[in-house]
């Protein structure tokens, strides 16, 4: 055989090609349907599970003279988008929950209305942020006087139907400058 021919493949060898193939994907089809693991046949767990029957989220709302005005729009806090700002409450929030759990464990209980400072910078800061970019026309939102952070919890359903009606609200935080506020 010369160089630049190509050989042809026999009919054994096209055989053995056909068979692999139709024994791989046969496999794979077979711990699908059965919900078996085994790697690499898996039908992938992972990704066919709801991990949780329930979502949370914090939302920040802005306390005017009229009530509440929801304040998830990017633009009101540029350059820190909404959701980082949610993940940072809530670790802020789950390191509070994890300090009284420690000063419990260590016989110490913390004092009445105890505020976790970090929580409380973190809002003052927001607000300050706000009314920022509110005053140099950053964005048309109206003028706050202080901040209230929500839990917002929500059943998982199917079309996302309730959407609009959270099962469970919780107030995590609130602060009004010169009028104290519960952290």
């Amino acid at each position: 055989m010369s160089e630049g021919t190509a050989r042809s493949v026999g009919f054994s060898e096209k055989l053995i090609a056909h068979a692999v193939v139709f024994f791989l994907a046969g496999v794979s089809f077979y711990c699908s349907f059965k919900s078996i693991e085994i790697w690499p046949f898996s039908h992938y767990p992972m990704y066919s599970n709801v991990a949780s029957p329930s979502y949370r989220q914090m939302i920040l709302m802005g306390i005017t003279a009229t009530g509440e005005v929801d304040l998830t729009h990017g633009r009101y806090f540029r350059p820190f988008h909404v959701g980082r700002i949610r993940v940072a409450y809530d670790r802020l929030r789950k390191q509070n929950e994890n300090h009284r759990r420690r000063m419990a464990i260590r016989g110490r209980k913390l004092p009445e209305g105890y505020a976790d400072k970090r929580l409380r910078i973190a809002t003052l800061y927001l607000l300050y942020r706000y009314e920022t970019l509110r005053r140099a026309g950053a964005h048309d939102g109206p003028k706050i006087r202080g901040l209230r952070l929500y839990s917002y919890e929500w059943d998982l359903e199917s079309g996302a139907h309730n959407r609009e009606s959270p099962k469970r609200i919780k107030l995590i935080a609130e602060y009004r400058p010169g009028g104290g506020g519960r952290l």
